[in-house]
């Protein structure tokens, strides 16, 4: 009988030896595989800090903003060309967005331009977002990526496009 025990004691031990190498086995190939990035690249987080001085407390400074999160097709528009419009802009985002401080509505946004926006592909990047800021009415400052920034001058060239694209 003690036998008999010890013969079941060692299946069940097996069985569930069996089991978690098995389940190891399978959680291995569904396990993912992702890894912490940043989410600026120098330049862009350089800007931030000095944008977010020259502007103070003014406005809430976002970035990485997706733009679909920001600006959508009018519903007017067929579900086709709804869907069309949409796909246009729902991978890519703004470099900042400039909120206003108790509405969070969007006041303008900026993209930051390194030689990368040089490329071809990003040339035509570059040309939808214009487009479909202008359409939206949402002002689009572009700022080249410089060594340095005049807090001051920043400040005031993002007041004075806030102003003229607003009144266009």
């Amino acid at each position: 009988m003690e036998r008999l025990q010890h013969n079941d004691m060692a299946l069940l031990a097996g069985a569930a030896l069996f089991v978690l190498i098995l389940l190891l086995w399978v959680n291995r190939r569904e396990r993912l595989h992702y890894e912490k990035v940043a989410l600026f690249t120098p330049a862009e987080k350089k800007f931030l800090h000095v944008l977010e001085q020259a502007l103070g407390k003014e406005f809430r400074v976002y970035g990485k903003v997706r733009i679909a999160d920001t600006i959508l097709p009018k519903r007017t528009l067929s579900r086709k060309k709804w869907n069309r419009h949409f796909f246009q802009i729902s991978s890519k985002h703004f470099d900042y967005v400039l909120c206003d401080r108790t509405s969070m509505d969007p006041i303008c946004v900026i993209e930051l331009n390194d030689r990368s926006h040089q490329k071809k592909e990003r040339i035509k990047r570059d040309q939808l977002v214009e487009k479909a800021c202008r359409s939206a009415k949402l002002p689009l400052i572009w700022i080249a990526v410089q060594k340095e920034y005049d807090k001051r001058a920043l400040h005031h060239q993002i007041k004075k496009e806030i102003t003229l694209q607003t009144a266009a």
